[in-house]
C-alpha cells in the first residue's frame, strides 16, 4: 500500500489539515476529513477500520491514550555517522 499514492497522499493531507500543536492527529478528525474531502472507505483497502488501515502502512505512528488514537507522520530518524567514520578521519601521526 506504501505504493498508492493517491492514498497515501489523502491520508497526509488529512493529517496535516487535523494536526494539533504537538504535530498528532486524532484519527476521529482525520476520518472526518476523509469523508469531507473524497468517496473513502478503508474496506476498499481490505480494513475495516482505519485505524488498521494506518497501521498497515507503516508510514505513519499511532498513540493510543485513553479511548482515542492519534496519528502522525513517522518521524525520521536524525542521521547517524558510521561507526568507521573516526577510523578514515584519526589524525594522523
Amino acid at each position: 500500500m506504501k505504493q498508492d499514492a493517491k492514498l497515501i497522499s489523502l491520508l497526509r493531507s488529512a493529517i496535516s489539515s487535523t494536526i494539533d500543536d504537538d504535530g498528532w492527529s486524532s484519527l476521529a478528525e482525520i476520518g472526518g476529513h476523509i469523508k469531507n474531502q473524497a468517496s473513502f472507505d478503508s474496506r476498499n483497502y481490505g480494513y475495516a477500520k482505519l485505524s488498521s488501515l494506518f497501521e498497515a502502512i507503516d508510514l505513519f505512528e499511532i498513540e493510543r491514550k485513553n479511548r482515542a488514537i492519534y496519528v502522525r507522520n513517522r518521524q525520521k530518524s536524525p542521521p547517524h555517522l558510521s561507526s568507521s567514520y573516526g577510523l578514515h578521519h584519526r589524525r594522523r601521526t
